[in-house]
């Protein structure tokens, strides 16, 4: 629900969003987002889309937690969607190859996230997020199968 001043209704704007691969490779890949826009229940017209790509760090030792998070992408697409009206919009966000890859430990956690958020002018715009796990290559698919460790 799109709503102006906390209370006006504008209507109901639908998003379908999507990356194009399960793993993000750093040394060649880009950030491929996808967001088909339903604005047919919309009272006004979608203005354009931000993508922003967010890595979270979190630093953990004895009883001392640190986080950080930094925007490392970022692509805003002017791309206007009528009231009444669907869209597709893609966008990239270019990758710095100097990136630290998605990792978990004991003491150190990277994690990434893409934002994705919906300008319509004068309303409350619509925001998601979504985990993206970005790493070395792997091989050409880019795919990683589940992975079992035995003891």
């Amino acid at each position: 629900n799109i709503t102006l001043c906390c209370c006006i209704d504008k209507g109901n704007v639908k998003a379908r969003i999507f990356i194009d691969r399960t793993l993000i490779s750093l040394d060649r890949d880009h950030l491929q987002i996808f967001a088909e826009i339903d604005n047919e229940a919309g009272k006004e017209p979608v203005e354009g889309i931000e993508f922003s790509l967010k890595a979270t760090f979190v630093y953990k030792a004895r009883a001392r937690t640190e986080r950080n998070v930094r925007r490392v992408g970022h692509e805003y697409l002017k791309s206007r969607i009528e009231a009444g009206c669907k869209g597709l919009v893609s966008g990239v966000i270019a990758l710095d190859r100097n990136l630290v890859p998605s990792v978990t430990t004991t003491h150190v956690e990277i994690k990434y996230h893409v934002n994705i958020e919906i300008n319509i002018p004068y309303a409350s715009d619509p925001c998601e997020s979504f985990p993206v796990l970005i790493a070395q290559s792997v091989d050409a698919t880019n795919y990683v199968a589940p992975m079992n460790f035995v003891q």
